[in-house]
């Protein structure tokens, strides 16, 4: 969430600054952005999902963000 979070808002994002609500069944994550957020009304994003999943010794995720064009 972070590393997609900053390319996209050049902000830094705490991990006070977000919750986080991760699924073992499917191997998947939401993190919500706090309703204050600056960036949260200017980039129109309110959460990310995203996947997880363990190897042998690491935990990997990803996230996809859709490309917003200005119109």
């Amino acid at each position: 969430m972070f590393k997609a979070w900053f390319p996209l808002t050049g902000q830094w994002l705490d991990y006070q600054e977000r919750v986080l609500s991760i699924d073992p069944v499917t191997g998947t994550f939401t993190g919500c952005l706090p309703l204050d957020s600056e960036a949260r009304s200017r980039f129109r994003i309110s959460s990310i999902d995203g996947r997880w999943g363990i190897s042998e010794d690491r935990v990997l995720t990803a996230v996809a963000l859709e490309q917003q064009v200005s119109q």
